[in-house]
């Protein structure tokens, strides 16, 4: 017996340098295959899967503080739709109601999700109801239009395709010519941008949300960018036109407009001239104070959503309805979404919350991340690298240490797996670290499984060495 433990002793010693060489490597290789992980699909749902479940956690945690009063959704609910026609199309003079009391109310911008390059058809109701429903919606608009240049504020609508060839209607010719004069006579004020909600092809979920919409070539390629999306034109617009600076004067209100749309102008330029050769653009205001990042890769973490809410807070809500009755100054300053949330509409996505939410509520969202600053940020590579080496190598080095001071007992491997689960929760990991959390489990799974091949060998050593 004591022959049988100097030698296990003896051989105890001489791999110890080894399993600590082992441990370090299987941490280096851990971080050159997490890094090509996510160029494959298993690696792209390991990462999606961690991170949905930090941002449902994110949701939780951020349901109980209060939000930011800078935005307001008006909802166009299953009732709404039902009140008026109860059919599948927006009531276009409500519609049109709506965003002018929007902008009268004191909005700075009004976003409008809805395609109003759609009049409402003949089959819906007579023609003449129909032609008198496309009517009011353009009266309200330059009403509503009249009132933003007065006011200094912007109604955003989703890219419009004005081209009538497949119509063989006068009343859409008419529409789509009044709604293009009244574009062109508001040019300031009524801008267009792209509502493009991106979903990932395997699960369908929307995790990302498009900077800008762009368009594919013959050869399935993308061309440059033709407009910014809603939400970063929102946010822009936001901090251009709510400011200390801007006093009740039209002349200064009037220049704060072009001005935010010459800075917008500009970042699109050069975002076309740069999208193929750059992954991030800056996006400073007039102070050089970066606002926020535009990312010309779905896949890059700037892209990915934060949800801050799933449904539009009774707080920073209201029906078309009660916009009208809203006390004078209510939306001051503020960025109104108006859409639908009738499932019918077919406007709902699936997100990363694993629920379903409309395109008004994720457009919302999106704005809302950018203008509190709150997208995740990619550290550079160097620091990128560093902060996962360390972050292996401390998993490499700790496990090394239980299976050293507990060699041969079957504690090691229950304090060892303890020590596994319960560490990464003391400094909980977060929807902006989520990339540590697996990077510190997948490390730990390996070095288990070599420590538990390397106690099999040694089990049967004993036994061959007893014999």
């Amino acid at each position: 017996m004591y022959k049988f433990s100097n030698i296990h002793k003896a051989i105890f010693e001489t791999k110890r340098l080894v399993r600590l060489k082992v441990h370090l490597i299987l941490a280096i290789l851990m971080v050159v295959l997490l890094n090509f992980l996510p160029f494959f699909r298993i690696g792209n749902e390991i990462l999606n899967e961690t991170y949905d479940y930090f941002s449902q956690k994110y949701l939780v945690a951020t349901s109980s503080q209060a939000l930011s009063k800078n935005f307001h959704i008006v909802t166009f609910s299953e009732a709404v739709y039902k009140k008026y026609y109860d059919q599948y199309f927006t009531p276009r003079e409500l519609l049109g109601e709506s965003i002018y009391w929007a902008v009268d109310k004191g909005a700075k911008v009004v976003v409008v999700d809805f395609g109003l390059d759609s009049p409402v058809p003949s089959f819906c109701m007579d023609q003449n109801k129909a032609d008198n429903e496309n009517r009011q919606l353009l009266n309200w608009l330059r009403k509503a239009a009249e009132t933003a240049e007065k006011n200094g504020a912007v109604i955003l609508l989703p890219e419009l395709d004005l081209t009538t060839s497949n119509s063989t209607s006068f009343a859409t010719h008419q529409y789509f010519s009044d709604l293009s004069a009244l574009l062109q006579t508001f040019h300031n004020n009524i801008r267009q941008g792209g509502v493009k909600i991106a979903y990932h092809k395997e699960d369908f979920r929307t995790r990302h949300f498009s900077f800008f919409s762009q368009k594919l070539d013959a050869q399935n390629k993308p061309l440059p960018p033709k407009a910014l999306s809603i939400p970063v034109l929102a946010a822009i617009y936001q901090k251009y036109l709510v400011s200390d600076q801007v006093n009740s004067s039209y002349e200064e209100k009037e220049r704060a407009v072009i001005a935010a749309n010459d800075f917008i102008d500009k970042q699109l330029n050069l975002l076309q001239s740069n999208f193929q050769t750059s992954k991030i653009f800056t996006v400073r205001d007039q102070k050089g104070k970066e606002i926020f990042l535009i990312s010309t890769r779905n896949t890059v973490l700037p892209a990915r959503l934060l949800f801050s809410f799933s449904e539009p807070p009774a707080e920073n809500s209201s029906t078309p309805e009660q916009l009208e009755h809203l006390l004078p100054g209510k939306l001051d300053g503020k960025v109104v979404f108006i859409g639908s949330t009738w499932d019918k509409m077919e406007d709902f996505r699936h997100t990363s919350l694993q629920m379903d939410l409309p395109g008004v509520v994720i457009l919302a969202n999106a704005f809302y991340m950018l203008s509190q600053n709150q997208q995740l940020r990619s550290q550079s590579f160097f620091v990128d690298l560093i902060f996962k080496l360390f972050i292996v190598m401390s998993v490499a080095l700790l496990l090394y240490v239980i299976f050293s001071i507990f060699h041969g007992k079957k504690l090691a491997f229950s304090i060892a797996c303890l020590v596994f689960i319960v560490i990464p929760w003391l400094i909980p990991p977060t929807v902006e670290n989520f990339t540590s959390f697996y990077y510190f489990h997948l490390t730990g799974i390996v070095v288990l499984i070599y420590e538990f091949l390397v106690e099999l060998e040694e089990f049967f050593d004993k036994k061959y060495i007893s014999h």
